[in-house]
């Protein structure tokens, strides 16, 4: 089986962020926006019920497109994001 990531990729024996100072959130990155299990429909929900929290719920996709790439950003590559 292959690796899902490269060590040489990620460093993952970097220190943590902090919880008080890291964003309370999660990003959605989906390149199929009709999928079969209906993903979108539940992350359109918990962007719906985190709408007025102090969790955000971030979406890069072309389906559920809530915030816009940094100028000069390729959405194709996942590491920039």
């Amino acid at each position: 089986p292959l690796n899902y990531y490269s060590s040489s990729e990620y460093n993952i024996q970097s220190s943590p962020v902090p919880f008080s100072s890291g964003i309370k959130g999660a990003s959605f990155l989906a390149h199929n926006c009709a999928s079969l299990n209906n993903r979108e429909y539940v992350v359109q929900k918990l962007m719906n019920i985190t709408q007025n929290t102090h969790f955000r719920i971030d979406s890069h996709s072309t389906c559920l497109r809530n915030v816009q790439p940094h100028a000069g950003q390729d959405l194709r590559n996942k590491n920039t994001l």
